[in-house]
This record gives structure tokens, sequence and C-alpha cells, in this order.
């Protein structure tokens, strides 16, 4: 299972670009999303939602590892 971090400010600490990336390498794969997040950019967190809706292959997991405020909520 892979592993993918979603720690700090959405579009600051953590990309889009970054976490997209993640999810194209871990095609077919299952997916643990960890979120340790206060919030952040609309933007960037519906391209991460997007990215979430669109994986194939396998299933994503998510865990909040301590908050997930505003954006990083509708993540979660």
């Amino acid at each position: 299972m892979k592993e993918i971090l979603i720690y700090g400010p959405i579009g600051q600490a953590t990309t889009a670009r970054e976490v997209v990336r993640q999810f194209q390498e871990a095609r077919g794969e299952d997916v643990l999303l960890r979120i340790h997040s206060e919030g952040g950019s609309v933007l960037e967190g519906e391209a991460i939602l997007n990215a979430i809706r669109q994986h194939e292959g396998g299933t994503v997991f998510g865990q909040i590892d301590g908050m997930a405020f505003s954006m990083a909520a509708i993540i979660a």
C-alpha cells in the first residue's frame, strides 16, 4: 500500500502537483492518504479531490493523523 501525505497548508507545504504525481505512481495500488493539515487553497484541494476520484485499480483510505480543517476536511 502506498502512503501519500497531506501535511501542512494545502497549496504551500502540500501541492496538488505533488499529490497528483504520487497518485499516478500508485496506479493499481491501494493508497493510504494521511492528513495533518489546517487546510488551504480551494483550487489546489479540488485538484487533489479529482486525483482521488480518478484513482484507478485500488482503494483510497483516509487517515487523519492530527487535524483536518477547512479544505483538508473536505478531502478527508
